[in-house]
């Protein structure tokens, strides 16, 4: 998993809600758990904070495991100071509902929310690989990895990687994974809306960075003209919670509401 893309790389909206359909439904028929899991009741990523806190990585990992529907005792973390790219966060090697190693470096056992992201991203591989489904060697399959986190209701976990923007920084950097940090907002608010999660829930254990798009999504504080965010929307109606919106990403990488064909 990467830590950032350094390449700003908008991901079209449409792909996003297509594949989340997709890989429900894919998934729906491959797993028989699907639906026992309650995919729809969003893992609190509270508890799993705390645990890395405490020092306590296997219980988080559980955590993640029973969310997904894995065996902990399939999962094995190696630490080290460093992998390779400084930009790669870990990386997994597992076999089909065979034993999962995850080398992951040293600086999360002090970073509860870089933990949990880079985590459920990790396993989320071995999800797929258990499922057969395509989930490494490509930026489709790798984003198919972070999306499942979302279709699987561990999309807390992932969307808290993103940060804040800083003075002149692109979208699509400070962000882990490989969707940009606007895809991975707009996937979240999708899934949650697809799911019907109320509000109140969806926003319950957000970072203050994804909060503070949310708000932009449902016509809040707008950020100063110039901004990034300072052109991203502008509501005609009155404002609109984000899970009730039909939402995409244009070809500049924006967040913006799906409009009719004239």
């Amino acid at each position: 998993m990467l830590e950032s893309d350094e390449e700003y790389r908008p991901v079209p909206g449409d792909w996003i809600v297509d594949r989340i359909r997709d890989l429900r439904e894919d998934l729906r028929a491959r797993d028989r758990r699907f639906d026992d899991l309650k995919p729809w009741r969003l893992l609190n990523p509270e508890p799993v904070y705390a645990d890395v806190q405490r020092g306590d990585f296997d219980q988080a990992v559980r955590r993640i495991c029973d969310k997904y529907g894995l065996a902990e005792e399939r999962i094995v973390l190696h630490w080290v100071a460093k992998i390779g790219q400084d930009r790669v966060a870990a990386h997994v090697r597992c076999e089909q509902f065979g034993r999962v190693e995850i080398t992951i470096r040293d600086l999360y056992r002090e970073d509860p929310l870089g933990f949990g992201t880079v985590i459920a991203h990790e396993i989320g591989h071995a999800y797929l690989s258990d499922m057969d489904i395509p989930n490494g060697g490509g930026w489709a399959e790798e984003a198919t990895t972070d999306l499942v986190t979302f279709v699987k209701g561990l999309g807390k976990l992932t969307v808290n990687g993103v940060d804040h923007l800083r003075g002149s920084e692109r979208a699509g950097s400070r962000c882990y994974g490989y969707l940009n940090r606007e895809a991975n907002v707009f996937a979240y608010a999708r899934t949650a809306r697809d799911y019907h999660v109320p509000s109140r829930e969806m926003r319950a254990s957000l970072n203050p960075a994804v909060l503070s798009y949310l708000n932009t999504l449902e016509g809040g504080q707008r950020e100063p003209p110039g901004c990034l965010f300072g052109r991203l929307l502008s509501w005609v109606r009155r404002p609109r919670r984000a899970a009730d919106l039909d939402l995409t990403v244009d070809d500049e990488g924006n967040i913006v509401e799906r409009r009719p064909p004239v």
